[in-house]
Protein backbone atom coordinates (compact mmCIF):
# COMPACT_ATOMS: atom_id res chain seq x y z
CA UNK A 1 0.00 0.00 0.00
CA UNK A 2 1.29 3.44 -0.96
CA UNK A 3 -0.03 6.81 0.27
CA UNK A 4 0.35 9.59 -2.27
CA UNK A 5 -1.12 12.78 -3.67
CA UNK A 6 -3.32 12.35 -6.76
CA UNK A 7 -1.14 11.56 -9.77
CA UNK A 8 -3.60 12.72 -12.40
CA UNK A 9 -7.26 13.58 -12.97
CA UNK A 10 -8.21 9.91 -13.22
CA UNK A 11 -7.13 9.42 -9.60
CA UNK A 12 -9.42 12.23 -8.47
CA UNK A 13 -12.28 10.77 -10.51
CA UNK A 14 -11.80 7.38 -8.83
CA UNK A 15 -11.69 9.06 -5.41
CA UNK A 16 -15.02 10.71 -6.24
CA UNK A 17 -16.50 7.33 -7.19
CA UNK A 18 -15.30 5.77 -3.94
CA UNK A 19 -16.84 8.65 -1.99
CA UNK A 20 -20.15 8.23 -3.81
CA UNK A 21 -20.26 4.54 -2.94
CA UNK A 22 -19.35 5.24 0.68
CA UNK A 23 -21.72 8.15 1.35
CA UNK A 24 -24.44 7.61 -1.29
CA UNK A 25 -24.03 11.18 -2.51
CA UNK A 26 -22.25 12.87 -5.37
CA UNK A 27 -18.93 14.52 -4.47
CA UNK A 28 -19.49 17.71 -6.45
CA UNK A 29 -16.95 19.90 -4.66
CA UNK A 30 -13.84 17.75 -5.11
CA UNK A 31 -12.14 20.49 -7.13
CA UNK A 32 -12.49 22.90 -4.19
CA UNK A 33 -11.19 20.30 -1.73
CA UNK A 34 -8.25 19.43 -3.98
CA UNK A 35 -7.37 23.06 -4.67
CA UNK A 36 -7.44 24.28 -1.07
CA UNK A 37 -6.77 21.09 0.87
CA UNK A 38 -4.45 18.10 0.85
CA UNK A 39 -5.98 15.09 -0.93
CA UNK A 40 -4.14 11.87 -0.16
CA UNK A 41 -4.92 8.53 -1.79
CA UNK A 42 -4.11 4.93 -0.89
CA UNK A 43 -2.86 2.91 -3.85
CA UNK A 44 -2.63 -0.84 -4.25
CA UNK A 45 -0.42 -1.05 -7.28
CA UNK A 46 -2.06 1.35 -9.72
CA UNK A 47 -5.51 1.08 -8.15
CA UNK A 48 -6.96 3.80 -5.90
CA UNK A 49 -8.42 1.98 -2.88
CA UNK A 50 -9.04 4.88 -0.49
CA UNK A 51 -8.77 8.60 0.06
CA UNK A 52 -8.87 11.44 2.56
CA UNK A 53 -8.83 15.24 2.41
CA UNK A 54 -7.31 17.56 5.02
CA UNK A 55 -8.37 21.22 4.97
CA UNK A 56 -5.86 23.52 6.73
CA UNK A 57 -7.77 26.29 8.53
CA UNK A 58 -7.92 28.11 11.83
CA UNK A 59 -10.36 26.90 14.46
CA UNK A 60 -11.54 29.13 17.32
CA UNK A 61 -10.90 28.15 20.92
CA UNK A 62 -11.03 30.68 23.76
CA UNK A 63 -11.19 33.49 21.23
CA UNK A 64 -8.08 32.58 19.22
CA UNK A 65 -7.86 30.83 15.85
CA UNK A 66 -5.65 27.78 16.45
CA UNK A 67 -3.88 26.02 13.59
CA UNK A 68 -6.15 23.14 12.63
CA UNK A 69 -6.92 20.70 9.85
CA UNK A 70 -10.45 19.55 9.07
CA UNK A 71 -10.58 15.93 7.94
CA UNK A 72 -13.09 15.31 5.16
CA UNK A 73 -14.26 12.55 2.83
CA UNK A 74 -12.52 9.51 4.31
CA UNK A 75 -13.48 6.53 2.14
CA UNK A 76 -12.20 3.04 1.31
CA UNK A 77 -13.16 0.62 -1.45
CA UNK A 78 -15.69 -1.93 -0.22
CA UNK A 79 -13.45 -4.94 -0.92
CA UNK A 80 -10.49 -3.32 0.86
CA UNK A 81 -12.09 -2.56 4.22
CA UNK A 82 -10.51 -4.18 7.26
CA UNK A 83 -6.96 -3.82 5.92
CA UNK A 84 -6.19 -0.64 7.88
CA UNK A 85 -6.43 1.61 4.82
CA UNK A 86 -8.29 4.43 6.58
CA UNK A 87 -5.92 4.32 9.54
CA UNK A 88 -2.88 4.58 7.27
CA UNK A 89 -4.43 7.49 5.37
CA UNK A 90 -5.23 9.38 8.57
CA UNK A 91 -1.81 8.75 10.11
CA UNK A 92 -0.16 10.02 6.95
CA UNK A 93 -2.20 13.15 6.43
CA UNK A 94 -2.24 14.22 10.09
CA UNK A 95 1.54 13.75 10.33
CA UNK A 96 1.89 16.05 7.32
CA UNK A 97 -0.45 18.62 8.82
CA UNK A 98 1.30 18.55 12.20
CA UNK A 99 4.64 19.08 10.45
CA UNK A 100 3.05 22.09 8.73
CA UNK A 101 2.04 23.57 12.10
CA UNK A 102 -1.45 22.19 12.84
CA UNK A 103 -1.97 21.49 16.55
CA UNK A 104 -5.55 20.15 16.39
CA UNK A 105 -7.75 18.28 13.93
CA UNK A 106 -11.55 18.00 13.64
CA UNK A 107 -13.90 15.71 11.76
CA UNK A 108 -17.59 14.77 11.56
CA UNK A 109 -18.53 11.11 11.92
CA UNK A 110 -21.19 8.73 13.28
CA UNK A 111 -18.41 6.15 13.87
CA UNK A 112 -17.22 7.26 17.31
CA UNK A 113 -15.54 4.00 18.29
CA UNK A 114 -13.50 3.78 15.09
CA UNK A 115 -12.05 7.27 15.29
CA UNK A 116 -11.62 7.07 19.06
CA UNK A 117 -9.14 4.24 18.52
CA UNK A 118 -7.17 6.57 16.25
CA UNK A 119 -6.95 9.39 18.78
CA UNK A 120 -10.03 11.55 18.16
CA UNK A 121 -12.59 12.15 20.89
CA UNK A 122 -16.13 13.47 21.13
CA UNK A 123 -16.16 17.26 21.12
CA UNK A 124 -19.78 18.18 20.39
CA UNK A 125 -22.89 17.44 18.37
CA UNK A 126 -24.89 19.20 15.70
CA UNK A 127 -28.63 19.58 15.58
CA UNK A 128 -31.02 19.85 12.68
CA UNK A 129 -34.65 20.83 12.93
CA UNK A 130 -37.73 21.98 11.09
CA UNK A 131 -40.31 24.57 12.15
CA UNK A 132 -43.39 26.01 10.49
CA UNK A 133 -42.65 29.51 9.30
CA UNK A 134 -45.51 30.75 11.49
CA UNK A 135 -43.31 30.00 14.52
CA UNK A 136 -41.17 33.02 13.69
CA UNK A 137 -41.96 36.52 14.87
CA UNK A 138 -44.38 38.44 12.63
CA UNK A 139 -42.50 41.10 10.63
CA UNK A 140 -44.66 43.97 11.92
CA UNK A 141 -42.93 43.71 15.31
CA UNK A 142 -39.47 44.55 14.04
CA UNK A 143 -38.13 47.11 11.64
CA UNK A 144 -35.02 45.93 9.82
CA UNK A 145 -32.92 46.37 6.73
CA UNK A 146 -31.54 43.54 4.63
CA UNK A 147 -28.58 43.40 2.25
CA UNK A 148 -27.31 40.57 0.08
CA UNK A 149 -23.72 39.79 1.12
CA UNK A 150 -21.61 39.23 -1.98
CA UNK A 151 -18.05 39.66 -0.67
CA UNK A 152 -16.13 36.40 -0.95
CA UNK A 153 -14.08 37.28 2.14
CA UNK A 154 -17.06 36.72 4.41
CA UNK A 155 -18.39 39.02 7.10
CA UNK A 156 -16.80 40.53 10.24
CA UNK A 157 -19.96 39.95 12.31
CA UNK A 158 -19.75 36.22 11.70
CA UNK A 159 -16.09 36.14 12.75
CA UNK A 160 -16.78 38.24 15.83
CA UNK A 161 -19.54 35.91 17.00
CA UNK A 162 -17.71 32.72 15.99
CA UNK A 163 -14.76 33.50 18.24
CA UNK A 164 -17.05 33.48 21.32
CA UNK A 165 -17.45 29.69 20.94
CA UNK A 166 -15.13 26.69 21.12
CA UNK A 167 -14.93 25.06 17.70
CA UNK A 168 -16.05 27.28 14.78
CA UNK A 169 -13.83 27.40 11.72
CA UNK A 170 -12.11 30.72 11.05
CA UNK A 171 -13.41 30.62 7.51
CA UNK A 172 -10.87 31.71 4.87
CA UNK A 173 -12.09 33.54 1.78
CA UNK A 174 -12.23 30.36 -0.30
CA UNK A 175 -14.47 28.71 2.35
CA UNK A 176 -17.05 31.47 1.89
CA UNK A 177 -16.93 31.07 -1.89
CA UNK A 178 -17.30 27.31 -1.46
CA UNK A 179 -20.27 27.74 0.89
CA UNK A 180 -21.92 30.54 -1.10
CA UNK A 181 -20.99 30.15 -4.77
CA UNK A 182 -22.12 32.98 -7.02
CA UNK A 183 -24.86 31.03 -8.79
CA UNK A 184 -28.50 31.73 -9.50
CA UNK A 185 -29.82 28.70 -7.63
CA UNK A 186 -27.24 28.43 -4.83
CA UNK A 187 -27.61 29.57 -1.20
CA UNK A 188 -27.34 33.28 -0.38
CA UNK A 189 -26.08 35.14 2.67
CA UNK A 190 -28.01 38.16 4.00
CA UNK A 191 -26.97 40.85 6.46
CA UNK A 192 -29.81 41.96 8.73
CA UNK A 193 -29.46 45.47 10.17
CA UNK A 194 -31.55 47.43 12.66
CA UNK A 195 -33.41 50.58 11.50
CA UNK A 196 -30.30 52.65 12.28
CA UNK A 197 -28.26 50.58 9.82
CA UNK A 198 -26.16 48.61 12.34
CA UNK A 199 -25.46 45.02 11.24
CA UNK A 200 -26.98 42.76 13.90
CA UNK A 201 -27.46 39.31 12.34
CA UNK A 202 -26.55 37.10 9.39
CA UNK A 203 -28.86 34.58 7.78
CA UNK A 204 -27.81 32.24 5.00
CA UNK A 205 -30.55 30.36 3.18
CA UNK A 206 -31.41 28.28 0.18
CA UNK A 207 -34.74 27.15 -1.24
CA UNK A 208 -35.97 23.71 -2.26
CA UNK A 209 -39.10 23.29 -4.35
CA UNK A 210 -41.67 21.24 -2.42
CA UNK A 211 -44.63 20.89 -4.77
CA UNK A 212 -46.53 22.57 -7.58
CA UNK A 213 -45.88 25.87 -5.82
CA UNK A 214 -43.85 27.11 -2.87
CA UNK A 215 -40.65 25.88 -1.30
CA UNK A 216 -38.94 24.86 1.91
CA UNK A 217 -36.54 27.44 3.28
CA UNK A 218 -33.26 25.88 4.41
CA UNK A 219 -31.12 27.95 6.78
CA UNK A 220 -27.39 27.53 6.09
CA UNK A 221 -26.10 30.19 8.52
CA UNK A 222 -27.77 31.83 11.51
CA UNK A 223 -25.71 34.31 13.53
CA UNK A 224 -27.36 36.47 16.16
CA UNK A 225 -25.57 37.58 19.30
CA UNK A 226 -28.58 38.46 21.49
CA UNK A 227 -32.39 38.17 21.57
CA UNK A 228 -32.88 41.50 19.80
CA UNK A 229 -30.62 40.41 16.94
CA UNK A 230 -32.42 37.05 16.82
CA UNK A 231 -35.72 38.94 16.59
CA UNK A 232 -34.45 40.82 13.53
CA UNK A 233 -33.25 37.59 11.93
CA UNK A 234 -36.57 35.91 12.66
CA UNK A 235 -38.47 38.85 11.16
CA UNK A 236 -36.49 38.41 7.95
CA UNK A 237 -37.27 34.67 7.92
CA UNK A 238 -40.94 35.39 8.64
CA UNK A 239 -41.08 37.67 5.63
CA UNK A 240 -40.45 34.66 3.36
CA UNK A 241 -43.87 33.21 4.26
CA UNK A 242 -45.44 34.07 0.91
CA UNK A 243 -43.66 31.09 -0.68
CA UNK A 244 -42.26 29.01 2.22
CA UNK A 245 -44.42 27.07 4.66
CA UNK A 246 -41.56 25.42 6.58
CA UNK A 247 -38.08 26.37 7.70
CA UNK A 248 -35.38 23.73 8.04
CA UNK A 249 -32.02 24.31 9.69
CA UNK A 250 -29.06 22.63 8.04
CA UNK A 251 -27.15 20.32 10.44
CA UNK A 252 -24.73 22.35 12.54
CA UNK A 253 -26.29 25.71 11.74
CA UNK A 254 -27.61 26.11 15.27
CA UNK A 255 -26.11 25.21 18.66
CA UNK A 256 -28.03 22.90 20.97
CA UNK A 257 -29.77 25.92 22.51
CA UNK A 258 -30.86 27.56 19.29
CA UNK A 259 -30.95 31.38 19.47
CA UNK A 260 -33.91 31.58 17.10
CA UNK A 261 -36.03 30.03 19.85
CA UNK A 262 -35.49 33.07 22.07
CA UNK A 263 -38.09 35.10 20.20
CA UNK A 264 -40.38 32.55 18.55
CA UNK A 265 -44.08 32.81 19.41
CA UNK A 266 -44.67 29.11 18.77
CA UNK A 267 -42.59 26.02 19.23
CA UNK A 268 -43.83 23.28 16.92
CA UNK A 269 -40.68 21.62 15.70
CA UNK A 270 -38.96 18.39 14.90
CA UNK A 271 -35.39 18.48 16.14
CA UNK A 272 -32.73 15.85 15.79
CA UNK A 273 -29.20 15.50 17.09
CA UNK A 274 -27.07 14.88 14.02
CA UNK A 275 -23.59 13.35 13.75
CA UNK A 276 -21.16 14.37 16.49
CA UNK A 277 -17.89 16.06 15.70
CA UNK A 278 -14.61 14.82 17.09
CA UNK A 279 -11.35 16.54 17.95
CA UNK A 280 -7.76 15.30 18.10
CA UNK A 281 -4.84 17.14 19.70
CA UNK A 282 -2.13 16.58 17.10
CA UNK A 283 0.32 18.52 19.27
CA UNK A 284 -1.04 18.74 22.84
CA UNK A 285 1.72 21.07 24.04
CA UNK A 286 1.22 23.36 21.06
CA UNK A 287 -2.55 23.29 21.54
CA UNK A 288 -2.12 24.47 25.13
CA UNK A 289 0.41 27.14 24.22
CA UNK A 290 -1.57 28.58 21.30
CA UNK A 291 -4.75 28.89 23.33
CA UNK A 292 -5.19 32.13 25.33
CA UNK A 293 -5.38 31.99 29.13
CA UNK A 294 -7.03 34.48 31.44
CA UNK A 295 -4.65 37.29 32.36
CA UNK A 296 -5.15 36.61 36.06
CA UNK A 297 -4.22 32.91 35.81
CA UNK A 298 -0.76 32.30 37.29
CA UNK A 299 0.99 29.08 38.29
CA UNK A 300 2.34 25.76 37.08
CA UNK A 301 0.48 22.87 35.46
CA UNK A 302 1.96 19.37 35.21
CA UNK A 303 0.04 16.61 33.41
CA UNK A 304 0.54 13.09 32.10
CA UNK A 305 -1.64 12.13 29.12
CA UNK A 306 -2.32 8.47 28.33
CA UNK A 307 -3.15 7.73 24.69
CA UNK A 308 -5.53 4.98 23.48
CA UNK A 309 -2.58 2.68 22.70
CA UNK A 310 -0.93 3.28 26.09
CA UNK A 311 1.57 5.90 24.92
CA UNK A 312 2.37 8.60 27.49
CA UNK A 313 3.03 12.29 27.01
CA UNK A 314 4.19 14.58 29.80
CA UNK A 315 3.10 18.22 29.67
CA UNK A 316 4.42 20.92 31.98
CA UNK A 317 3.66 24.62 31.68
CA UNK A 318 4.31 27.90 33.39
CA UNK A 319 1.20 30.09 33.13
CA UNK A 320 1.38 33.87 33.38
CA UNK A 321 0.26 37.01 31.54
CA UNK A 322 -2.42 35.22 29.52
CA UNK A 323 -0.27 32.44 28.07
CA UNK A 324 1.20 29.04 28.86
CA UNK A 325 4.86 28.27 28.18
CA UNK A 326 6.01 24.66 27.94
CA UNK A 327 8.87 23.70 30.26
CA UNK A 328 10.73 20.47 30.99
CA UNK A 329 12.10 18.70 34.01
CA UNK A 330 9.03 18.51 36.26
CA UNK A 331 7.07 15.48 37.38
CA UNK A 332 3.39 15.37 36.41
CA UNK A 333 0.91 15.33 39.30
CA UNK A 334 -2.25 14.48 37.36
CA UNK A 335 -2.74 11.57 34.93
CA UNK A 336 -5.52 11.89 32.36
CA UNK A 337 -6.71 9.83 29.37
CA UNK A 338 -5.97 11.80 26.22
CA UNK A 339 -9.56 11.39 25.01
CA UNK A 340 -11.06 12.82 28.18
CA UNK A 341 -8.56 15.68 28.15
CA UNK A 342 -9.52 16.39 24.53
CA UNK A 343 -13.25 16.56 25.37
CA UNK A 344 -12.43 18.94 28.21
CA UNK A 345 -10.24 21.01 25.88
CA UNK A 346 -13.17 21.31 23.46
CA UNK A 347 -15.52 22.41 26.25
CA UNK A 348 -17.65 19.26 26.28
CA UNK A 349 -16.41 18.00 29.66
CA UNK A 350 -16.18 20.16 32.77
CA UNK A 351 -13.08 20.41 34.93
CA UNK A 352 -14.88 18.47 37.66
CA UNK A 353 -15.69 15.71 35.18
CA UNK A 354 -12.10 15.73 33.97
CA UNK A 355 -10.66 15.29 37.45
CA UNK A 356 -13.32 12.82 38.57
CA UNK A 357 -12.68 10.45 35.67
CA UNK A 358 -8.92 10.90 35.53
CA UNK A 359 -6.26 9.70 37.95
CA UNK A 360 -6.20 12.97 39.84
CA UNK A 361 -5.17 11.86 43.33
CA UNK A 362 -2.26 14.27 43.23
CA UNK A 363 -4.26 17.25 42.04
CA UNK A 364 -3.68 20.46 43.95
CA UNK A 365 -5.99 23.42 44.38
CA UNK A 366 -3.69 25.34 42.02
CA UNK A 367 -4.16 22.65 39.36
CA UNK A 368 -7.92 22.81 39.78
CA UNK A 369 -8.00 26.59 39.57
CA UNK A 370 -5.80 26.70 36.48
CA UNK A 371 -7.82 24.04 34.66
CA UNK A 372 -11.06 25.81 35.53
CA UNK A 373 -9.63 29.14 34.37
CA UNK A 374 -8.59 27.62 31.06
CA UNK A 375 -11.97 26.04 30.36
CA UNK A 376 -13.51 29.52 30.57
CA UNK A 377 -17.11 30.39 29.77
CA UNK A 378 -17.17 29.47 26.07
CA UNK A 379 -19.53 26.72 24.89
CA UNK A 380 -18.90 24.18 22.17
CA UNK A 381 -20.29 24.60 18.68
CA UNK A 382 -19.00 23.68 15.22
CA UNK A 383 -21.40 25.24 12.70
CA UNK A 384 -19.42 24.24 9.61
CA UNK A 385 -19.85 20.96 7.72
CA UNK A 386 -16.95 19.61 5.66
Amino acid sequence: MEITAPRHEADLAEYARLAHRAFATELTDLEVLHTHGAVRLALDGQRVIGGVTALPVGQFFAGAALSSCCISTVCVAVDQRGRGVARRLLEHVTAEQRAAGAVISSLWTPSLGLYRRWGWELAGSATTGQLPIDAFAPPVRHGYRVADVTESAGHPLQRSLARTWHGPVDRPAWWWTWKYPDTTTGPRLYEISDPEGRARALVGCSRTRTGPWGHELEITDYWAGDPEAAGLANAFISDQRSQAATVRFQPGTQPLLAPHLWTTDQYTTTQQVWHPWMLKLLDPAGAIEQRPWPEAATGHLDLRLLGPSGAEEHLSFDIASGKATAVTGRNPRVTLPTGLFTSWYAGSASTEHLLQWGEADGVTEEDRQLLTAMSGSHHTWLPDLF
